[in-house]
C-alpha cells in the first residue's frame, strides 16, 4: 500500500507500528488529539485517539508533563472484545510512541475504574497500575502508565 495514498484509518498497515508511531507523535506535538478509526479485514471496528494528557483535565491527577501522550481505545462490535486484537496493539503501540517522540517519557491509559478486563490486557502488557483516580465528579478511571517514569508519577 501506498503511504501517501493510504486512508488514515489504514495507515497502520501502510506503515507498520514503529512507523505509525513516529508519525502519531510527530502530528501530537503541535495538537492537542489525534483520532483514527481502527479497521480489521477492511471493516471499521473501533476507534482510537492519541492525544496530550498535560493538556486533557486527567493531566491533573497525576504528575504529568507536556510530552506526556495518551491512548483512548473503543471497540465498537462486542463480539471482537476479548478475542486478542486490541491487547497487542497495547502493547505494541507504547513502544513505538516513545521511540518516535524522545521527549515522551510516558503513555497514559485510563479505563474505567471498574473495566477490570482492560485493567488486565494493560497490566499483561506492561502497564504500570497507578491507581484510582478522580477524573472529574462523574468519572472515576484506574491510571495506567507506560515508559520509563511510569513507577515514579
Amino acid at each position: 500500500m501506498d503511504v501517501a495514498s493510504a486512508p488514515r484509518r489504514d495507515l497502520g498497515t501502510a506503515l507498520g507500528t514503529r512507523a505509525l508511531g513516529r508519525r502519531l507523535a510527530r502530528e501530537a506535538r503541535h495538537d492537542l488529539l489525534r483520532a483514527l478509526i481502527l479497521s480489521l479485514r477492511g471493516e471499521d471496528i473501533g476507534y482510537m485517539e492519541i492525544y496530550r494528557p498535560h493538556r486533557d483535565e486527567i493531566g491533573a491527577v497525576y504528575a504529568s508533563e507536556p510530552h506526556d501522550l495518551g491512548l483512548h481505545i473503543a471497540v465498537g462490535d462486542p463480539e471482537l472484545v476479548g478475542q486478542g486484537i486490541v491487547g497487542p496493539m497495547l502493547g505494541a503501540l507504547p513502544p513505538a510512541l516513545l521511540d518516535a517522540d524522545p521527549e515522551c517519557r510516558v503513555v497514559v491509559g485510563e479505563p474505567d475504574h471498574r473495566n477490570g478486563r482492560v485493567h488486565a490486557v494493560l497490566r499483561r502488557e506492561g502497564w504500570i497500575d497507578r491507581g484510582e483516580r478522580q477524573q472529574r465528579p462523574d468519572r472515576r478511571v484506574r491510571l495506567f502508565l507506560y515508559g520509563e517514569d511510569a513507577a515514579t508519577r
